[in-house]
């Protein structure tokens, strides 16, 4: 008994000695420049997960351990702070306004806004957080330096199609991927054709207020992209580069050869069939210790274990007169894949010119070409399980049936018994893909400034697309063993067409220093144009290689009572879309802001 009284006295001096340790420290929060209270004011202990947020009067309570804590006060649109605790308790603290980062001009629907006038969410990536990133692709540079934006690689395949999107999916029946728009120009996947380093500015319209303007099109998100544009002046060349390589950084565990056999035979026993292949491809029990001397393969380090190269290489001209300015890229970009025999080569030129013919009268135009070829199949398609290569990689057999030879056979015996399993250097082999892009952009604009208030611009574009696949299946895939265990060869070709037009009156105004309207009406045609062809013979002789298949696809011939696929065709009806649109931006004494947007589709036609 008196032993549960010390223990609980002891408990008690304990707790008040640690609570006489600390210190609660509270204080008010306003705005330099207005002295307006700040509610929901981030307080926070440096170094310490502790913290709390300033309520609607801007004051705050926080409980701190040591007198010699640091606080940080954070909030949007306001310069960060730090403070000393000192022996104050109660601490007054005013707050600057970040002009940097309210004055910052984003992208939203058709027209440029302080980011103080928003009233939607946007988030924003610029030129220097893209220019020094070593990546092909200007979707995997996005990859978390956006709030609410998630990017996704399909594989890790060079060229890989890469998914974003925008706080989360936002239909269950159709495609979840947001619409890109490009210098005014709406582009399918628009980031698989851009270079990082020709991105001047990425605006993400993630809310109905930003997104209602472009209707149900906007539904999954807008993600607008603005290319650099020449500046005035004397005219510069730079250069930017970067070389490198990349490996894996993990491999999974995996049984060494005499561990492999002993696991088939504990699973073979029990059934007169699996004892007799295994017996067929091991020997007996008697003599399975042999495999301790088994030369060990891992499977993993022969078809992605080694180092992959990569160089990329940006080429800018840029510069102007005071009426004139242009930029001109010019983009080179070579990747060898993990994965053994893959790779991505990519060529993009880019010219943009702005002219101000008047005071009144602006022009100008944007022309772009890529050029593209990915090489390799990847890890994984579409299909059953025996199409995914990674997993011929892991259970596939960890020796060689012939230690002399680099690639064991095909064993037909084998790859029954083994669940469909091939040797991952052979099938790496055994199935060929190469994709070939070619991209032609052309948009250009005009703007007639009416009078101080009122201006209109007209834009057009035109985005043509044209992408050609091979693929081959040796006689050893899956594919081919559908067609007699001959093989297959296929050409794919899909051919798109954009055509967008829009024209735009819009109207701003500030009087009195205290009111600011700003009107935009607006019209847009879009249509897309999408074309298809496929072709594809089997039964092409054994031992005939991808290239020669390729070239003559006439070489294969149908054994007697099968037939050769039919080539197919498709031609999509045109989706063609017309829609007007209108915003209204009013702020009051730079504090009160509302804004208003409309939009119809007045026609949308498949003909």
């Amino acid at each position: 008994m008196i032993r549960k009284q010390l223990l609980w006295i002891w408990l008690c001096l304990l707790a008040t000695s640690s609570a006489l340790g600390q210190s609660t420290i509270t204080g008010r929060i306003t705005d330099a420049s207005s002295g307006e209270a700040l509610p929901g004011v981030s307080v926070t202990v440096k170094g310490k997960k502790s913290g709390t947020m300033s309520n609607t009067e801007g004051t705050f309570s926080l409980s701190v351990e040591d007198k010699k804590a640091i606080l940080v006060f954070s909030y949007v649109g306001y310069i960060a702070k730090e403070i000393a605790v000192g022996n104050g308790k109660e601490l007054l603290i005013s707050l600057e306004s970040d002009a940097q980062v309210l004055n910052e001009v984003v992208v939203v629907g058709y027209q440029s806004v302080n980011r103080r006038d928003l009233t939607g969410s946007v988030s924003s990536v610029g030129a220097k957080q893209l220019k020094d990133i070593p990546l092909t692709n200007a979707a995997e540079a996005l990859t978390g330096r956006l709030a609410g934006v998630r990017v996704t690689t399909s594989e890790g395949a060079p060229g890989a199609d890469v998914q974003i999107r925008i706080r989360g999916g936002g239909s269950i029946t159709q495609d979840n991927s947001p619409i890109y728009i490009v210098d005014g120009i709406q582009i399918e996947n628009a980031l698989n054709f851009l270079s990082p380093q020709d991105i001047e500015s990425i605006d993400v319209l993630k809310d109905a207020s930003t997104t209602a303007i472009y209707g149900a099109r906007g539904a999954n998100g807008v993600v607008i992209i603005t290319t650099k544009s020449g500046k005035g002046g004397k005219t510069t060349v730079s250069y930017n580069g970067s070389a490198g390589y990349r490996e894996i950084s993990r491999k999974l565990g995996v049984l060494n050869p005499y561990e492999f056999v002993r696991w088939q035979y504990e699973r073979s026993r029990g059934s007169i069939a699996d004892s007799t292949s295994f017996a067929n491809q091991y020997s007996t029990w008697q003599t399975i210790n042999q495999y301790q001397a088994t030369p060990e393969v891992n499977w993993q380090d022969a078809v992605f274990g080694g180092k992959a190269t990569y160089q990329n290489h940006n080429f800018i001209i840029n510069g102007g007169s005071q009426n004139t300015n242009f930029n001109l890229s010019i983009t080179a970009n070579q990747e060898e894949g993990i994965l053994k025999l893959s790779g991505f080569d990519r060529k993009l030129a880019s010219y943009k010119l702005d002219h101000k013919a008047s005071q009144a009268f602006r022009m100008g135009f944007n022309v772009r070409y890529l050029n593209q070829t990915i090489d390799g199949a990847g890890t994984s398609s579409t299909g059953s399980r025996t199409t995914n290569r990674l997993r011929h990689s892991v259970r596939y057999r960890p020796f060689l049936s012939d230690a002399s030879a680099p690639i064991d056979t095909f064993d037909e015996d084998l790859f029954v018994a083994s669940s469909q399993l091939i040797n991952p250097l052979a099938m790496i082999e055994a199935e060929y893909r190469q994709q070939r892009t070619n991209n032609f952009h052309v948009s250009g604009y005009l703007q007639y400034q009416i009078t101080k208030a009122l201006s209109f611009r007209s834009t057009l574009g035109i985005d043509r697309n044209n992408q050609l696949t091979d693929l081959f299946f040796s006689k050893i895939t899956p594919r081919a063993r559908n067609a007699s265990s001959l093989p297959v060869a296929q050409i794919n070709q899909f051919t798109s067409q954009i055509l967008n037009l829009t024209n735009i009156v819009q109207y701003g105004k500030k009087w009195k220093d205290q009111h600011d309207l700003n009107i935009i009406l607006g019209q847009e045609v879009y249509q897309n144009d999408i074309n298809s062809s496929s072709v594809e013979t089997r039964y092409f002789p054994a031992d005939i290689s991808a290239e020669k298949a390729l070239a003559n696809m006439g070489l294969g011939a149908a054994p007697t009572g099968a037939q050769q696929p039919r080539p197919s065709t498709n031609i999509a009806p045109s989706n063609r879309l017309f829609s007007l649109f209108g915003r209204v931006n009013y702020a009051f004494k730079d504090r009160y802001i509302a804004s208003i947007v409309t939009g119809k589709q007045i026609g949308r036609a498949h003909v």
